[in-house]
């Protein structure tokens, strides 16, 4: 039964030996935040607070909307430091431990580490990814737009690369919804800490819950506003980054 209580939560750390997982411990959720991220940069939502509880869903309505006016302006170009979790296990521990060295990137790190879980708003990919321009992929005939399910199944698998969202991604995440901007949503999942029945308990619930509320969710100031997750990149660590698209690329 374990296993139901830490698709929320939890997080895969990568080991130059062996990779270890981290669980935040049930009495440490005082305070409970979602990490979301637009355009690859990451934001954080606090759900709920020792000094106020949990905020309404207006409110996070509010914070998402934020996001989503906020990602599109930023003065520069976000590091894709998603990238770096995507690559071989023993090099993405060594480029984590590069991270570490600096006091920013730990708070940064630590605190992906201990979301309840990611939700990634993406951009949708193009129709070059459909079946059609693959060998041996056959069309099911069932579209979004002009994107068949071979075109979103490469969304949440990987989303599509370093051009695309593939750095819209903390692939060591144990649960991570994937919202595209054409409606178009989905999971992608870090399977180590559960089987499939668990994280198939969560998407019920959220399915149930949408259910039981139909009405449209107005929304409303929130205070704070979601905070960017900052990142302070070296020269090194730059480069390390242009490799980890490279890798994704092919």
């Amino acid at each position: 039964m374990a296993q139901y209580y830490r698709p929320l939560g939890s997080c895969r750390r990568p080991g130059l030996e062996r990779d270890t997982q981290y669980i935040v411990e049930r009495g440490e959720k005082s305070d409970e935040h979602v990490i979301v991220v637009c355009r690859n940069q990451m934001y954080c939502i606090n759900l709920k607070t020792s000094s106020r509880g949990r905020i309404s869903e207006t409110e996070i309505a509010s914070n998402i909307l934020h996001v989503l006016s906020d990602a599109p302006c930023l003065p520069t170009k976000p590091p894709m430091v998603g990238l770096l979790t995507a690559e071989e296990r023993t090099r993405w521990a060594t480029n984590r431990d590069l991270l570490l060295e600096n006091e920013v990137n730990q708070n940064s790190i630590l605190l992906i580490e201990k979301a309840l879980c990611m939700l990634c708003i993406d951009e949708p990919l193009p129709n070059t990814f459909n079946a059609y321009t693959f060998t041996g992929a056959t069309p099911t005939g069932y579209l979004v737009g002009d994107r068949d399910d071979t075109n979103m199944l490469h969304e949440m698998i990987h989303g599509g690369g370093s051009g695309y969202n593939s750095a819209n991604r903390w692939f060591d995440k144990v649960l991570q919804i994937i919202i595209c901007t054409d409606g178009t949503w989905g999971i992608n999942y870090e399977h180590s800490f559960s089987e499939g029945d668990a994280i198939v308990n969560v998407i019920e619930k959220i399915y149930k819950n949408l259910e039981e509320k139909q009405s449209a969710c107005n929304s409303v100031p929130s205070d704070p506003t979601p905070e960017r997750i900052p990142w302070v990149i070296t020269p090194q660590m730059d480069e390390r980054i242009k490799q980890a698209a490279v890798a994704v690329d092919k």
